[in-house]
């Protein structure tokens, strides 16, 4: 094996550190999960991670590590903590505890996702930073912002209705801020609650039940009262107004029997 000519090899630690953390906002992508507790008394939670750090770039050296680490975790991560029952990972999907809590260090935002089947569902969403998610925002110095995003079932229309009417806005911001005194956290931390409704992206029902059963593309609305007043029903849905937020394609995995081809 020839020997490796220092020439050829690019001097990334001389560049400019503020270069070098714009290169570092690139290099993320992997989701990786953990399953932790902040404190011997809480539930387990599980957090998904979004922008993250890849494993194996830490190895590099403890200077491109740190550096790597901090800028990402600082200015590009988004923390997803599953609100209620979750799907166990696999050993692939983790990250080592230790790195999740030192993520937790340095991350800005966090993200709480709960799932609505059913009214008892709301409860939760009625009650901002419930269970064991107050104890993930103590060992946050440094975030800036948490959202809380409720999951409609798609086409329950009654339930959809009753989150806002349940729940005035006004009313949640001022109990976010209550819980935080609470509990002696008096740093400023945005409070953005949001209920999401999805729904097959399809217009012919034969296709839109295939869709349903083994993939296809999923749009995905923020939905939200109404504030004008002279607003026109038709376009309000189901008295809400919709702001789109995503899309979501998931590649079928075997043609059913009376989908219709596109």
């Amino acid at each position: 094996m020839s020997d490796i000519n220092p020439r050829d090899i690019f001097p990334f630690l001389d560049l400019p550190r503020e270069v070098r953390d714009m290169i570092y906002g690139f290099a993320t992508g992997k989701r990786p999960r953990a399953i932790i507790k902040p404190n011997a008394t809480d539930d387990a939670m599980r957090l998904d991670f979004f922008h993250a750090w890849y494993p194996h770039l830490l190895l590099i050296n403890k200077q491109f590590s740190d550096e790597y680490f901090d800028e990402v975790c600082t200015n590009e991560l988004l923390c997803y903590v599953k609100l209620g029952n979750f799907a166990p990972s696999t050993p692939e999907q983790e990250v080592n505890p230790a790195s999740a809590m030192k993520a937790l260090s340095k991350a800005r935002y966090l993200v709480g996702e709960s799932p609505a089947c059913n009214a008892d569902d709301l409860v939760p969403f009625s009650t901002p930073l419930s269970g064991s998610t107050i104890s993930l925002v103590k060992i946050m110095p440094k975030l800036k912002a948490y959202g809380e995003h409720l999951k409609v079932r798609k086409g329950d229309f009654t339930l959809l209705r009753g989150i806002h009417e349940q729940n005035n806005t006004a009313d949640k911001q001022r109990k976010f801020q209550d819980m935080l005194a609470a509990h002696g956290i008096t740093r400023e931390i945005a409070y953005k609650p949001l209920a999401f409704v999805a729904d097959v992206l399809c217009s012919d029902p034969v296709t839109k039940r295939a869709s349903d059963l083994s993939g296809g593309a999923i749009v995905v609305f923020v939905a939200k009262p109404c504030t004008d007043a002279n607003k026109e029903q038709h376009y309000l849905f189901h008295g809400l107004e919709l702001e789109f937020a995503s899309v979501k394609v998931k590649e079928r995995s075997k043609p059913i029997e009376g989908a219709v081809s596109g």
